[in-house]
């Protein structure tokens, strides 16, 4: 069952590079079902990797068609799962959703922390694209900056 999630979510990452936004809605709720029922199997996931970028993958794809809550949602189960499993494997990317969407539902101040989170995490991992543009939506958001970097 878990070949056939991530086989799915390629369908719908490849529908949505594609702009078409109707076929990769389909394929990433389809996604989101199967791993829903794959945690009910079984106990631990030896993939937790892999699952946490299922769901920054779909996170991305909600937020790029507004639906920002949603987003939020998905963010909040990729960090909760990274958290249990101790991993840090695109947690950095997942916070700056987080952080990202915050914002856009009007959440600034606790966007604001989300952010600081992210650059420290991207600091962390050496994710230099990631601070980038976390310093860039700095200045587009007016968001207070830190003096960590």
């Amino acid at each position: 069952m878990y070949g056939n999630t991530t086989f799915g979510i390629g369908i719908g990452i490849a529908y949505y590079m594609q702009k078409e936004n109707e076929k990769a809605l389909t394929y990433f709720k389809k996604s989101l079902e199967q791993l829903d029922e794959l945690f009910t199997l079984i106990n631990t996931i030896k993939d937790s990797q892999e699952i946490a970028k299922i769901y920054y993958n779909t996170a991305k794809f909600y937020s790029e068609i507004g639906k920002y809550s949603k987003a939020l949602n998905l963010t909040n189960l990729g960090i909760k799962l990274l958290k249990n499993e101790k991993l840090g494997y695109y947690l950095d990317l997942l916070l700056y959703e987080k952080a990202f969407n915050l914002m856009k539902l009007g959440k600034k101040e606790e966007s604001e922390k989300f952010y600081l989170f992210t650059m420290v995490m991207a600091d962390f991992n050496n994710n230099k694209i990631a601070k980038d543009t976390i310093k860039s939506d700095i200045i587009e958001y007016g968001i207070e900056e830190y003096k960590y970097y």
